[in-house]
């Protein structure tokens, strides 16, 4: 059975909020100016708007002149805070990389044997997938702010098209229920326990190997029950959620399709001309890309679990 983390479980973490909190002047600054782009990114639908209803529709050639010259400023900007935000992020993750790795020191530093034996993959594979659920995190949050801003504008732009909209719901909770339904029922590899299953590296195995001065017969089966062992564990744990991702996929070539192939009812019960259908559809896109990326990280989140709840217990006294 998976075990159950989700961004809310995440977020309130005790543990969580210490590693990435080290800092939370630096930490708001990133999620400000990320704020700010994603803000300017929803707001391009209603600069292809004011061009199409205001500046082509006049005629008006200098109108046009500085409405191009104020949306190249705009532009601009976004990419100038975009470059920020990829320093200021680069740093942040280096930043808790390192916090991390003194944890481990300052919690193995009398018993460094059992670290390098028993625990090394805190520093390697469970640091990584930390690392990479903190990413996941951040998109997340931003991806929630991109749908909150661009739910806000569609409303007041077109509640017709805000309420076609939600017709969609249903169709992204079913797929919900379908994914957690896979996560459930997916399997879980169970090792066989003897003296050596707890060694996580090959190249520890052969040491402890060495240490206990195995002849070579006995050598040959530890290491070929290890490998048996290790391909066993990767089959399932690379095979567990193909059939989520099958289903995701399929099921996002499916809304498209539908939400397409149904869109032409909206324009014509609601008389929607050209200009309505292009800002329409760009504000539809905006908004079912981060629904559809929420959705895709899911099984991230189940499949870090045991990552960040190693890595978290870092702050436990042994």
């Amino acid at each position: 059975m998976a075990f159950s983390l989700n961004l809310i479980n995440v977020l309130k973490n005790p543990n969580f909020k210490k590693i990435i909190l080290f800092n939370k002047i630096y930490l708001f600054t990133i999620l400000f100016l990320s704020f700010i782009s994603a803000s300017i990114y929803t707001s391009f639908p209603l600069i292809t708007q004011f061009f199409i209803l205001k500046v082509y529709r006049n005629n008006n050639l200098s109108l046009l002149f500085y409405a191009t010259v104020v949306f190249f400023i705009l532009f601009l900007f976004k990419i100038f805070i975009d470059i920020k935000i990829e320093k200021y992020k680069n740093k942040f993750f280096l930043k808790v990389e390192k916090n991390i790795k003194e944890l481990i020191l300052e919690k193995y530093e009398s018993k460094l044997f059992k670290y390098i034996t028993f625990k090394s993959d805190l520093s390697s594979k469970h640091l990584h997938m930390y690392l990479l659920l903190i990413r996941t995190v951040y998109n997340n949050l931003l991806d929630i702010v991109k749908i909150l801003i661009v739910s806000f504008i569609i409303f007041f732009f077109d509640r017709h098209l805000f309420f076609y909209f939600l017709y969609s719901i249903p169709f992204f909770f079913l797929f919900y229920l379908i994914g957690k339904k896979i996560q459930l029922t997916s399997n879980y590899f169970v090792e066989k326990k003897d003296k050596f299953s707890n060694i996580n590296s090959f190249e520890l195995l052969i040491k402890n190997v060495l240490d206990k001065r195995l002849n070579p017969k006995e050598s040959k089966k530890v290491f070929m029950n290890h490998l048996e062992n290790n391909l066993k564990k990767r089959i399932i744990n690379k095979s567990r959620f193909i059939p989520l991702n099958v289903v995701m996929r399929s099921f996002i070539s499916f809304y498209r399709l539908f939400y397409l192939a149904y869109f032409g009812y909206y324009m014509i019960s609601n008389y929607v001309q050209i200009s309505g259908l292009i800002v329409s559809l760009l504000y539809i896109t905006i908004l079912i890309r981060p629904i559809i990326r929420i959705l895709e990280s899911l099984n991230f989140y189940t499949i870090c679990h045991r990552s960040f709840y190693k890595i978290n217990s870092l702050y436990k006294r042994n």
